[in-house]
């Protein structure tokens, strides 16, 4: 009977070695997260995207001035102005 209640104290005294140990690792995890709180996600840099896709040829240059010309976003002077320049890139 007193090799049992050995047992059961070796047992007992184990487990309760186990739960400091978890305790103190969790105050410890704890302790160090308010020390370092993450960085918001504010201050993290948003890509840049472009509402208008870029025109590479001149070709492609002069349809996009037109299609902007139809759609009466610039004006006739501009539209006149900015071929020629497309066209002088020539």
């Amino acid at each position: 009977m007193n090799l049992i209640f050995d047992f059961l104290w070796v047992l007992l005294t184990l487990v309760a070695v186990v739960l400091v140990v978890v305790g103190v690792t969790l105050v410890v995890l704890s302790v160090r997260s308010r020390r370092n709180p993450p960085k918001p996600a504010a201050n993290k840099p948003v890509p840049v995207t472009h509402s208008i896709p870029i025109a590479h040829t001149a070709k492609e240059r002069l349809q996009e001035l037109e299609a902007l010309r139809a759609a009466g976003t610039i004006t006739p002077e501009e539209h006149a102005a900015r071929r020629d320049a497309i066209l002088r890139e020539l």
